[in-house]
């Protein structure tokens, strides 16, 4: 029996439903060119440490508070440690147990040195560059993070909420027997710790737990600095 073109209209349905918006994230695989790279953040980030000039070089090591590159890390060569009791250590007198660190013995070069002439970024650099705060640093927590190998060296791809990115290879810090690898990064930020005067917080970051962290170090320690700017 053959069917006649109103029964086929019959069969058409057309349904309408709300109109939804889709917006896809790019996945980005390498870092934004250039040494300036903004985020989206409060402040922008550049594109490679101190002392490197492309975004998987390690580059330049330096104490906290330093400017200036040197050999040994340790607390006999930091600059602002003082043997005030001619012990030849950073331990209190006749010590009998607890907390034996004498910091009396550590200079206040203040709580936060970005953008004075204790920070290396600013006086590396110049004009609006320097170390980025603790809170500058929390704020990449923001971001996408994930793992990569970029050009060989591994490290933390960070995408910002307005897709651009950068990359952090993962250094460690130069120290009592501590070098520069792959497993571990360790980046200083311009914040002195809140708790203890010999200390200094860094950003850091590992292979096998992703995501940036924040903590403290001896302020003696060579670590590398990613300057931002504002």
């Amino acid at each position: 029996m053959s069917r006649g073109l109103g029964d086929v209209y019959k069969r058409q349905e057309i349904y309408y439903g709300d109109i939804k918006t889709f917006v896809i994230e790019a996945d980005n695989k390498e870092p934004t060119p250039g040494q300036v790279v903004d985020l989206g953040l409060s402040v922008k980030w550049a594109g490679w440490n101190i002392g490197a000039n492309k975004p998987e070089d390690f580059g330049s090591y330096y104490a906290w508070g330093e400017t200036g590159e040197k050999s040994v890390y340790e607390y006999k060569t930091y600059s602002y440690w003082k043997d005030l009791d001619e012990s030849g250590d950073y331990i209190l007198p006749d010590c009998k147990g607890g907390d034996c660190m004498n910091y009396a013995e550590f200079v206040n070069i203040g709580n936060n040195i970005s953008g004075t002439n204790y920070d290396v970024a600013h006086v590396r650099w110049g004009g609006n560059w320097r170390m980025p705060t603790y809170d500058e640093c929390a704020e990449l927590k923001k971001c996408k993070q994930k793992w990569i190998e970029y050009h060989g060296v591994g490290g933390l791809l960070i995408t910002g909420p307005n897709g651009n990115s950068i990359f952090l290879p993962a250094v460690k810090y130069k120290g009592e027997n501590v070098l520069g690898g792959w497993s571990k990064a360790w980046y200083w930020t311009a914040s002195i710790h809140d708790d203890v005067s010999s200390n200094a917080y860094y950003l850091g970051f590992n292979n096998d737990k992703y995501g940036t962290m924040m903590g403290g170090i001896f302020r003696w320690e060579g670590a590398v600095v990613r300057p931002v700017c504002d």
